[in-house]
């Protein structure tokens, strides 16, 4: 496991991302033009940036994350029965935890070939070590894990609420992981990813893909160069290809094509707030790429 996490930072610094006592309760900024996203409150903060190449064809969203109390983070599930199994669109699933950031996570049971240790709100979904691990710790810390490392089991007694088995690690102790695109994910494709800087400071990236002459996609090796760039010392892959999405404000902000994209057992989700629309209201965007973007017109 990784545990060397640094200090938090300056807290003066640290503050400077929440809300100012001049602001509304709640503070958001959403430019779709621009890819500009932004939430604020006493306790959370999200700052989202998406950045586009063309040669090669590449978007990405980088979203970084501040908190000062975990009850800002919580897993979201497919469906009531919280059975690891149930799938939802990610944006419905967004607007009925009315979540400020929602994001990939690891599939859950939905998929039988994972054989990694899965906990949500304290619930044990699978407890087995085939997988990797990523563990969000009480300390707005994380912890994580290389394949067949039995000392995640370790998590169960820590009392840990959620962790993630997809994988691979990125990075560790503030180093690049060798050989990653060896993985049997390690190909070009959309990627869904979580790191932390220090406690309280997670970076989360999207990268869209699979989309011809817009975005193709990420191998790992470069997705995970975006998380040390951000200054991540530790950073995990989560869920990416036609699962990969990222919803803000209850609205599809990355891309994918109408007919390549899936419904999702489980999500990654940030802050509430009852300015998320709800599961009926109009959607402002959708993240569909025309037909016209596809054939690169």
């Amino acid at each position: 496991a990784a545990l060397d996490v640094p200090e938090p930072a300056d807290e003066s610094e640290f503050a400077s991302h929440f809300r100012k006592a001049s602001d509304p309760a709640e503070v958001v900024v959403f430019d779709e033009v621009n890819g500009i996203y932004e939430y604020r409150n006493d306790v959370l903060a999200i700052e989202i940036h998406r950045t586009e190449q063309n040669n090669p064809p590449l978007a990405y969203y980088i979203c970084h994350i501040y908190m000062r109390d975990i009850d800002s983070y919580r897993s979201g599930f497919g469906s009531v029965r919280i059975n690891g199994r149930d799938t939802q669109d990610a944006c419905v699933m967004a607007r009925e935890y009315k979540a400020v950031l929602g994001m990939t996570g690891d599939n859950l049971l939905h998929s039988d070939y994972n054989r990694g240790m899965m906990m949500r709100d304290g619930r044990i979904f699978r407890s087995q070590t085939q997988v990797s691990l990523m563990a969000l710790t009480e300390d707005l810390s994380m912890r994580i894990y290389n394949k067949k490392d039995v000392a995640m089991l370790n998590e169960i007694e820590e009392g840990t609420q959620d962790t993630f088995a997809f994988g691979p690690p990125l990075i560790l102790d503030g180093a690049l992981c060798a050989d990653v695109d060896l993985d049997r994910f390690g190909r070009i494709n959309p990627r869904a990813g979580l790191g932390l800087v220090e406690p309280g400071h997670y970076v989360a990236i999207v990268a869209d893909g699979r989309l011809p002459h817009y975005s193709h996609g990420m191998m790992l090796s470069d997705f995970a160069k975006l998380f040390l760039d951000e200054g991540c010392v530790m950073a995990y892959n989560l869920d990416g290809g036609a699962s990969a999405t990222l919803v803000f404000m209850g609205e599809y902000i990355n891309k994918r094509a109408e007919n390549h994209y899936r419904s999702v057992p489980d999500q990654l989700l940030w802050g509430y707030s009852e300015l998320v629309p709800g599961v009926d209201d109009p959607y402002m965007v959708q993240g569909l790429v025309p037909q016209d973007w596809r054939k690169g017109n």
